[in-house]
């Protein structure tokens, strides 16, 4: 099962953002042709899961950005039904196996050009521990580093120590290896070298960070 998520974030819908719907499109396609199941989860379907999950309604409402109601939505979405996440902009490179992504609890990409997981690239088993863990430690976070100046000036820096990379680093960086799997095509100009083990191909553009 591959799971997506849209929310307009101001810059259209998905049909808009040529980066996004592309390679939504060559998502699909490739799940047709491999009979993988496909969601693309819009906010009504986020707000029908949290009915499951009340706990967590709060914190997805008190959330400053809508960008990070989508970073946690991720994680629960994984959380309640396993599978793999992918952002927009990601696609399964056309010959790829999935099922090096399924071989362990937890998977997560690394950034192509740090040690830091990459949070557009991840799956695990239903109810997975380390999900758990994930969701934990992105209230935690929050809650945090709300109270801190800071960041009501660095925002992009707030989101990902928040619901981003960082927190998911805080909690994964003992117990699991991050794993390169992407090559990235960054306004259609590769900026890393395609891997013989790359299994998809990212365009990196994040729309939501250009008002960060």
């Amino acid at each position: 099962m591959i799971h997506q998520i849209f929310i307009n974030l101001g810059k259209g819908e998905l049909c808009d953002i040529p980066d996004y719907y592309e390679s939504y499109k060559e998502t699909v396609e490739y799940c047709s042709k491999n009979n993988i199941k496909h969601i693309l989860w819009s906010s009504n379907d986020i707000d029908d899961l949290l009915n499951d999950y009340p706990e967590y309604k709060e914190i997805y409402s008190e959330f400053r950005y809508d960008i990070q109601r989508i970073d946690f939505a991720r994680l629960l979405i994984l959380y309640h039904h396993g599978g793999l996440y992918l952002d927009l902009d990601v696609k399964p490179l056309p010959e790829a196996g999935l099922g090096i992504c399924f071989e362990k609890d937890f998977f997560i990409a690394r950034w192509w050009n740090n040690h830091l997981p990459y949070n557009a690239i991840i799956a695990c088993h239903k109810k997975s521990e380390l999900m758990y863990e994930c969701i934990q430690e992105v209230i935690r976070s929050y809650y945090e580093k709300s109270k801190m100046d800071i960041y009501n000036v660095r925002k992009a820096r707030f989101i990902f120590q928040t619901t981003g990379h960082y927190a998911l680093h805080r909690v994964l960086k003992n117990k699991i290896t991050y794993s390169p799997v992407v090559s990235v095509f960054n306004n259609k100009k590769k900026i890393s070298e395609m891997s013989e083990t790359a299994l998809f191909t990212d365009k990196s553009s994040s729309v939501w960070y250009e008002d960060f």
